[in-house]
C-alpha cells in the first residue's frame, strides 16, 4: 500500500498497537490518526495524552479487548489470530516477521480467510526510521460493526439529546454505573450502559437503530451503547431479573436529566459487574487464586468499590472471594445454574465455584417440560422421543405448587421469558430425570462440555418434533450433570430427593463399556483434541 493510500486508510481513526515498540508508533503519526496508543511490555515512561499514550501490556490476548478502528499486532499479540481475534476492529495490521509466534497466527489467518470472517487488504512497508523498516499484512473484516450486531450512538446525536429523549418518552430505566459525569463518558472510548424495563427495550433499541444513517465507519464517531433489558429472550440475564425490577423500582433522578440507582443498587451492580460479568481477574481487584490480568483495569474497580462502600458505612471486603461473600449475604450472588454458564467466559467465577477438576460422576441430565406443553398433553411424547434418542428416563414427576414457585425462582436465573417477552404457560411444570449413557463414567476435566453437546441433540430433537416457528420452546434441559443436580436440589425435599437418587445410582450402575465405547468415538476424541488445543493456546496467549 503506497504511503497516499496509507494516509487516507490511517486519517482520523484511531490505532492501538499491541506488543510493537515506541519507533513504530511515532512513525505512523506522519499518517494523521486521530489517536494512538501503544500497549507495551517494555520499561518504558508511561503516559497518556489526548493523541498519543502508552500503556503496560501484560497478556498478549487483551488485543481482543481493542475497540480501536485498526488494531496492529506485534510480538506475542500476533497470537490473538487465532484465540480471541479483535472483536471491534474493522482493520488488523499484523507484522510479518520470522517469530516463533506467527507458528500459531499463521493457522489461525488461514482458518478465518477460509471461514470468510475476513480478507487481506494489502502490504504496507512502515519507515520507522533510516534503517529500520517494518512489513504489516492488512486484514478487514468480513462482516462490518453495524447497528444490525451492535448498538451506536453517533456523536453527532450526542449522549445529551439521546437522554432527554429517554425522559421525554417516560423510558424505565437506569444507567448502572459510571454515570457521575454524564453527559459526558466516565472515560475516553467508554460506552454507556443501560438497564431497561422489558415493555420498553424494544422501543429503545429502535430509536437507536433509526441513527445508523449518520454513522461513520470510525468507532470514535460514535458511543457503543450496552442494552440491557431486564429478562432475556435467550441467554443469561444481565442482573438477577427480580433484583433489577427492585433497582428500577427504586431509581433516582442523576446528571444530566438521567435515571441512577440508589446509592446501594449502584454498589451491588457495580460489584456484581466486577465479579459476574466478563471482567474476572481484568478488574484488577485482587483474588486468592492469582489470576492474570487481561490488561491494566480499563476502571479502577475496586479503588471504585471501597470508595462507595465507605461512603455507605459498609465492610464490603477486600478481595474478589470477599466481596462474593458479601453478595451472597445480601441476596446479590447469581443462582448456581447461572454461575456455571458464566463460568464459560469468566476464569475467577470458575476457579472460585468449579475448579478445574473431572467432576464426581457424569451422564445425569433433567427436562423441564413447560406449562403449556403439558396442558397440550405432549409429557408422554416427549419421554419417548428422549428414550429413542437414547436416554435412559429414571423418572417422569410433575411439580408440586411449591416446587413449581421454587423452579421458577432458582433455575435459569429466573428467567423464563419467550418471543415478545412474555411468560404465559412458559413455566417449569413437568420434570424428566434421565441418565444419558454416551456421558456416563467421564473423567476429563472437560466432561461438562462434553455433556452439554449430548444434551444439546437430545433437546434438538425434542424441539424438531414438537416447537412450533416463532414460539418459545416446549422444553428447557439441563446442559450437564452439575446443572441437573442443582435443578433437582432446588426443587426436591430431602426424602425424595433421596428417592430420586437412588434410582439414578441404579440406572448409572447399569449402563455398561461406556469408557471403552468412547476410546473408539469419533465425536469424543474430537472433543478431547478441540479442548486440549484451546487449553494450550489459552496457556500460550497468557
Amino acid at each position: 500500500m503506497k504511503n497516499d493510500k496509507l494516509r487516507e486508510f490511517l486519517e482520523n481513526r484511531t490505532v492501538d498497537l499491541f506488543d510493537g515498540d515506541l519507533s513504530t508508533i511515532e512513525a505512523l503519526a506522519q499518517y494523521a490518526p486521530s489517536k494512538m496508543s501503544l500497549f507495551t511490555r517494555q520499561s518504558i515512561e508511561l503516559f497518556d495524552r489526548k493523541e498519543f499514550s502508552v500503556k503496560r501490556l501484560t497478556m498478549a490476548s487483551s488485543a481482543a479487548m481493542s475497540n480501536a478502528d485498526v488494531c496492529m499486532l506485534d510480538g506475542a499479540a500476533i497470537k490473538t489470530l487465532a484465540v480471541r481475534y479483535p472483536s471491534d476492529a474493522q482493520y488488523v495490521m499484523a507484522r510479518l516477521n520470522l517469530r516463533s509466534t506467527w507458528l500459531l497466527g499463521f493457522p489461525g489467518l488461514l482458518r478465518r480467510l477460509a471461514l470468510g470472517r475476513i480478507k487481506l487488504g494489502g502490504l504496507f512497508i512502515l519507515s520507522e526510521t533510516k534503517r529500520k523498516r517494518s512489513f504489516w499484512l492488512i486484514i478487514k473484516r468480513t462482516k462490518k460493526t453495524t447497528p444490525a450486531n451492535r448498538l451506536l450512538l453517533p456523536n453527532s446525536i450526542g449522549v445529551e439529546a439521546f437522554i432527554s429523549w429517554l425522559k421525554e418518552e417516560q423510558i424505565n430505566y437506569v444507567v448502572p454505573r459510571f454515570f457521575e459525569q454524564l453527559p459526558k463518558l466516565h472515560r475516553e472510548g467508554g460506552d454507556l450502559d443501560l438497564l431497561v424495563a422489558d415493555e420498553h427495550a424494544d422501543k429503545v433499541i429502535d430509536k437507536i437503530k433509526s441513527f445508523a444513517d449518520a454513522l461513520t465507519d470510525s468507532m470514535s464517531d460514535c458511543v457503543p451503547i450496552g442494552m440491557h433489558s431486564i429478562s432475556l429472550a435467550a441467554g443469561i440475564p444481565y442482573f438477577p431479573p427480580q433484583l433489577a425490577i427492585n433497582v428500577l423500582e427504586r431509581s433516582i433522578e442523576g446528571p444530566a436529566g438521567s435515571r441512577v440507582p440508589t446509592p446501594i443498587d449502584e454498589l451491588h451492580m457495580l460489584i456484581y459487574h466486577a465479579l459476574y460479568h466478563s471482567k474476572s481477574y481484568s478488574t484488577g481487584i485482587p483474588s486468592a487464586y492469582n489470576g492474570k490480568l487481561e490488561n491494566p483495569p480499563e476502571n479502577d474497580y475496586f479503588g471504585i468499590i471501597q470508595e462507595k462502600a465507605k461512603k455507605l458505612c459498609l465492610n464490603v471486603g477486600s478481595t474478589m472471594e470477599e466481596l462474593n461473600q458479601y453478595m451472597a449475604q445480601v441476596g446479590w450472588q447469581p443462582k448456581r445454574d447461572t454461575l456455571q454458564k458464566i463460568s464459560e467466559r469468566n476464569a475467577w467465577v470458575r476457579d472460585h465455584f468449579f475448579g478445574d477438576q473431572p467432576p464426581k460422576f457424569t451422564g445425569l441430565t433433567v427436562f423441564i417440560l413447560k406449562e403449556e406443553a403439558v396442558a397440550n398433553g405432549l409429557t408422554d411424547k416427549v419421554v419417548e422421543t428422549m428414550s429413542r434418542s437414547g436416554v435412559k428416563i429414571v423418572d417422569v414427576f410433575q411439580l408440586t405448587a411449591v416446587q413449581k414457585e421454587r423452579a421458577t425462582r432458582e433455575i435459569r436465573g429466573g428467567n423464563w421469558t419467550g418471543p415478545g417477552r412474555k411468560t404465559d404457560g412458559l413455566f417449569p411444570a413437568v420434570f424428566i430425570v434421565g441418565v444419558d449413557p454416551n456421558c456416563v463414567g467421564l473423567k476429563s476435566k472437560h466432561a461438562y462440555e462434553y455433556e452439554r453437546s449430548w444434551s444439546k441433540r437430545h433437546k434438538n430433537k425434542v424441539r424438531a418434533k414438537f416447537d412450533v416457528q416463532g414460539a418459545a420452546s416446549i422444553v428447557h434441559a439441563a446442559d450437564n450433570t452439575f446443572e441437573a443436580t442443582e435443578y433437582l436440589d432446588a426443587c426436591l425435599e430431602r426424602s425424595e430427593k433421596e428417592r430420586i437418587f437412588d434410582k439414578i445410582d441404579k440406572t448409572i450402575l447399569s449402563v455398561r463399556f461406556a469408557p471403552v465405547k468412547r476410546i473408539f468415538s469419533y465425536n469424543y476424541m474430537s472433543h478431547l483434541l478441540k479442548f486440549s488445543l484451546r487449553d494450550f493456546a489459552m496457556k500460550v496467549l497468557s
